[in-house]
């Protein structure tokens, strides 16, 4: 294997029978083009990334009931999964484990900073995960799966004071039970080149905008919108 893929390894405490799982999941389309012609093809990680999308939701809408049945609502399982298992979240779980500097693919791919794409690192470590279920088993995939992303759920809780809803739907609660229209999400700015988008959104209600935010996607900067009108709430409870 690859020396970053070692390293990945022993970070995660990750032994494989089938390292060309692993060189697969970690492998962008785009990297064919440009493969040396004595490299073997190992293929990219789209499929895998299929899959891993459905072990993850599996694994942590388990974990959710086992731990909040009797205690939660099957709408409060639900935003608690969406805020677990999204791009940016999933994104965030693969920087924590520098999963971006062992991305293979095209020069171009890496001049347009894809290797800290929320997309592409969503896609990645949904691989990773697959990759892993394929070599190991739900066993071990579970691990996996609770350390990098259920581990979060605290820390969001924290963060939220126990409330069990994501920002927006937390805004979209507070605001109409107000008495206000439903906030609206429109995007004031993107730059960046295709694969490192950047974008600017406003939360706006009626005609007032109420919160803004920042991000490398538009769903990461609608959420960063809606906690903005929600740490800021004297600009939309004042129009009751």
């Amino acid at each position: 294997m690859r020396p970053e893929l070692v390293a990945l390894c022993d970070r995660l405490g990750l032994e494989f029978s089938d390292p060309s799982l692993l060189e697969r999941a970690t492998t962008h389309r785009s990297y064919n083009n440009e493969r040396p012609h004595w490299e073997p093809d190992v293929g990219d990680y789209e499929l895998l990334e299929f899959l891993g999308d459905a072990v993850i939701e599996m694994v942590v809408t388990d974990v959710l009931y086992d731990r909040y049945c009797g205690h939660a609502s099957e709408g409060d399982l639900t935003s608690m999964r969406a805020a677990l298992v999204n791009a940016h979240a999933l994104a965030e779980a693969a920087r924590r484990i520098g999963l971006g500097s062992c991305l293979r693919m095209a020069k171009g791919e890496i001049q347009c900073h894809g290797q800290d794409d929320d997309s592409i690192l969503c896609c990645a470590l949904e691989a990773l995960v697959a990759a892993v279920f394929k070599d190991q088993g739900m066993g071990m995939a579970r691990v996996l799966v609770e350390g990098l992303i259920v581990r979060q759920l605290t820390h969001m809780l924290a963060q939220n004071g126990g409330d069990l809803r994501t920002p927006k739907g937390r805004l979209q609660e507070d605001v109409q039970a107000c008495g206000l229209l439903a906030p609206r999400y429109v995007t004031v700015h993107e730059s960046g080149p295709d694969h490192f988008r950047f974008f600017k959104v406003n939360a706006v209600v009626g005609e007032n905008m109420i919160g803004t935010g920042e991000g490398k996607s538009q769903k990461a900067a609608q959420v960063s919108a809606a906690q903005d009108a929600l740490n800021h709430q004297e600009r939309w409870r004042k129009n009751r």
